[in-house]
């Protein structure tokens, strides 16, 4: 788990770390930057599922191996790339991205027993929230001091490549051992793609909300006290999924996405600083246990020789949502206010959760009928 809290790390400050270089390296606007950044995440989206697959049929050395070696070469050389090279390269690059996500928590998959699996997953997402809470950090720390952003690019190179290392050190090259009795994953595809669409609309909630803090405390003359507002918000999800990971009988998937939607609508009716945290404070203690708890069912009901395609679709999933977060969010800010960027934003939430709910129903009231 520490190796895999600090190799997310360089993960995390890709986007940025992006970002600044377009902007203050290439002289270029936030458009030029965006579109950079967005083949970038759309390259990671698509390839999980296949670096997945193919850490379930090789073991995850070999792709770990690879990808490292695509990766460093493109940190490297990124520098010295034109934008318009720079964008046909960063599809690439975000394909070759090392899966630090699925791998491990394929490992943990394997070599969890079932029943400490949730505690493990739990804090397996509070080690996330530290990686993405430091990772762009460093990278703007870097890219807008002495060391500038082409340092900065090959600093995230350098630490990738020290992350796999540290995971080839890791990571046993064995295929999937536990959930052999289920059935193959094609006749599980309704089942997991609504499990699927909550995981993404959950993802887009931490995007949208920090899109929607910033503005709201914009509207009150206070936007140098976001990032006191954020960092207080990620703790309660830190708290949140430490508090998740003890309970004896945790709430069920359906109850925690709800909520997580509905308090995140709530979060709007903050003004001043200090209100909007507290606002946000059970908000931030539900998203936590929300994505754990998507993890532990998604393993629960995959079959043994899909299960780092299946995690690969969960973090392509995630990936995406992150992605669409801030765009929803302002979008609602341009046609209306930060409440409303609130309210779209949780609101997306509770419709993400409708799927897998209504599966969810159905199978309750098939079970009945066959009792």
């Amino acid at each position: 788990m520490l190796t895999g809290l600090t190799a997310r790390i360089p993960v995390a400050a890709a986007a940025t770390a992006l970002t600044l270089h377009v902007v203050l390296g290439l002289h270029r606007g936030y458009g030029a930057a965006g579109a950079v950044v967005g083949a970038y995440v759309l390259g990671v989206a698509t390839a999980s599922p296949l670096l997945g697959r193919q850490a379930d049929r090789n073991g995850p050395r070999i792709v770990v191996a690879v990808t490292a070696a695509a990766s460093l070469a493109f940190w490297t050389t990124a520098p010295l790339l034109t934008w318009h090279q720079l964008l046909a390269a960063a599809a690439g690059a975000g394909a070759a991205q090392v899966p630090v996500t699925t791998v491990v928590r394929r490992h943990l998959s394997t070599t969890i027993p079932p029943h400490l699996r949730r505690p493990g997953f739990a804090l397996d997402s509070m080690g996330v929230e530290i990686s993405f809470m430091a990772g762009p950090a460093l990278a703007i720390t870097l890219a807008t001091g002495p060391l500038g952003t082409s340092t900065t690019l090959r600093g995230v190179g350098a630490a990738t490549a020290v992350a796999a290392g540290a995971l080839l050190l890791s990571l046993p090259n064995t295929t999937s051992r536990t959930n052999t009795s289920q059935p193959p994953l094609p006749q599980r595809w309704p089942h997991l793609w609504s499990l699927l669409v909550l995981a993404g609309a959950t993802a887009m909630v931490a995007t949208g909300t920090e899109i929607a803090i910033v503005a709201l405390l914009r509207t009150h003359g206070q936007a140098p006290l976001a990032a006191v507002v954020i960092a207080l918000w990620c703790c309660a999800s830190l708290a949140g999924g430490f508090l998740y990971g003890i309970l004896p009988t945790p709430p069920p998937l359906t109850a925690l996405a709800a909520s997580l939607g509905a308090l995140t609508v709530l979060a709007g009716a903050g003004g001043q600083w200090y209100t909007l945290a507290l606002l946000l404070i059970p908000a931030g203690l539900v998203y936590a246990p929300t994505v754990t708890s998507t993890l532990d069912v998604l393993t629960r009901h995959v079959p043994a020789a899909d299960l780092g395609r299946s995690l690969g679709y969960h973090s392509a999933a995630m990936t995406l949502g992150n992605a669409m977060g801030a765009p929803l969010s302002g979008l609602a800010l341009d046609h209306g206010s930060p409440a409303c960027a609130f309210a779209a934003i949780g609101s997306a939430a509770m419709l993400g959760a409708l799927p897998w709910t209504l599966r969810r129903f159905s199978a309750s009231r098939a079970a009945v009928d066959d009792a």
